[in-house]
């Protein structure tokens, strides 16, 4: 357990909210002449989003773009000797908690998975 402002936080609470997509893929394949085929596929990608606007989203933390959340930042050295420096860091207080409330607030990120796409694709076998 941390200590954050007084409050503990448990195990694993700064960590992304789970997340799941689900594709989907029709394929026929269909004769073509002699020994020949041809395959056809149609490719739904994140195929929940497809039914409902809100689901096979990824959250993320509003004041980061990563899969994880920058709980320090690394501001610089404590000298510029490479055989005794020390790495000074910052804790980024914002980025665990922006709104002071004690919680950490996720939200949709703008990425191109986050919506539905689909794929038609050929394929010629001889």
């Amino acid at each position: 357990l941390t200590k954050y402002r007084g409050q503990i936080m448990p195990r694993n609470s700064c960590r992304l909210p789970f997340s799941n997509q689900v594709d989907l893929t029709f394929r026929q394949a269909l004769p073509f002449g002699r020994g020949n085929r041809v395959s056809v596929a149609f490719d739904i990608f994140n195929f929940g989003n497809l039914l409902n606007k809100n689901w096979g989203k990824i959250a993320v933390s509003p004041l980061s773009s990563f899969n994880n959340i920058p709980l320090v930042t690394h501001v610089g050295m404590s000298t510029t000797d490479p055989a005794t420096a020390v790495p000074i860091v910052q804790y980024n207080i914002k980025t665990l908690d922006p709104t002071g409330t004690g919680t950490v607030e996720y939200q949709p990120g703008d990425f191109i998975s986050n919506y539905y796409r689909t794929q038609l694709s050929f394929r010629y076998s001889f």
